[in-house]
C-alpha cells in the first residue's frame, strides 16, 4: 500500500489528482466540441480554461500577459502561435482595435502594409494561401526594401500585435467571453434548418482543444518534476 503519504510523495499524489478533475472537465469540453448546438459554447469553456489555467500559473501577472504567456510557453504550438495573421494586418484599420493605443505604437503601417501586399499579395489572394507568415520572414523582407523612417526595433516590438496568439486573446478570450461575439466562426442555416458553424480561421474548437491539452500536461509535468504548485514554479 502507500506508504505514510508524506513528503515529495504527498505533494505529487495532491498534484495527480487535481489534475485529473482538470482531465474530467476537460473530457465534457471534448463533448461539447461534437455537438454542432454547444461547439461555441465548446470555445468559450477552452478559453477560459486557459485563462484559469494561466492564472494559477503566473498569478503576479495581469490577464493579457499571463493568458499569451502560458499559450506560448505551454501549447506545444509556440511556432504557430507566433505566427502574424496577414489578414488581421490588412484589415486592422477597419477593425475594433483600430483605436487600441498599443496599436497605434506600430510606425509605418501603410508603407509596411504596402511591402507585404507587394510580396505576399492583397486580401483575396492570401485567404487561400499565405495568410499566416512567421515574424521573421515579414521581417526579411520589410528590411529587403528599405524606406525613409524605417525603425526595425519598432516593428519587431509591435508585430507580435498582429500575431495568432494576440488574436486568440483579443477575439476569443475577450471578444467571445465578454461580447458573446465569434468573428472566428461563420454561422449559417443548412438545409434542415439547423444552425451550422464553419471555422473561418487557423484558431478552430479542435485546435483550441488540443492547445488547452497540451497546456494541462506540460503544467502538470513541471509541476510533478518540481513537486511544486502551478503558482510556485
Amino acid at each position: 500500500g502507500k506508504k505514510g503519504l508524506s513528503g515529495k510523495f504527498m505533494v505529487d499524489y495532491l498534484i495527480e489528482e487535481y489534475f485529473k478533475v482538470w482531465e474530467k472537465d476537460l473530457i465534457k469540453a471534448k463533448y461539447l466540441l461534437t455537438q454542432n448546438e454547444y461547439y461555441l459554447e465548446a470555445i468559450l469553456v477552452l478559453s477560459c480554461y486557459i485563462g484559469a489555467l494561466a492564472s494559477l500559473r503566473y498569478p503576479q501577472l495581469n490577464d493579457n500577459k499571463s493568458y499569451k504567456k502560458t499559450v506560448l510557453k505551454y501549447s506545444g504550438k509556440k511556432d504557430i502561435y507566433e505566427k502574424i495573421d496577414l489578414i488581421f494586418f490588412y484589415q486592422w484599420p477597419k477593425s475594433d482595435f483600430k483605436d487600441v493605443g498599443s496599436y497605434k505604437k506600430l510606425k509605418n503601417y501603410d508603407e509596411i502594409k504596402s511591402i507585404l501586399v507587394s510580396e505576399f499579395g492583397d486580401e483575396a489572394v492570401v485567404k487561400n494561401d499565405m495568410r499566416y507568415v512567421t515574424q521573421q520572414d515579414i521581417i526579411k523582407r520589410i528590411l529587403a526594401k528599405p524606406f525613409k523612417g524605417l525603425d526595425r526595433q519598432n516593428l519587431e516590438s509591435n508585430l507580435p500585435l498582429f500575431s495568432i496568439c494576440e488574436i486568440l486573446y483579443r477575439y476569443v478570450r475577450c471578444h467571445a467571453v465578454h461580447n458573446k461575439s465569434f468573428p472566428l466562426v461563420n454561422s449559417f442555416f443548412s438545409t434542415d434548418g439547423v444552425v451550422r458553424y464553419e471555422d473561418n480561421h487557423i484558431i478552430t474548437g479542435e485546435f483550441l482543444f488540443q492547445t488547452v491539452e497540451n497546456i494541462l500536461h506540460k503544467l502538470e509535468g513541471e509541476c510533478l518534476k518540481k513537486g511544486k504548485w502551478p503558482y510556485e514554479l
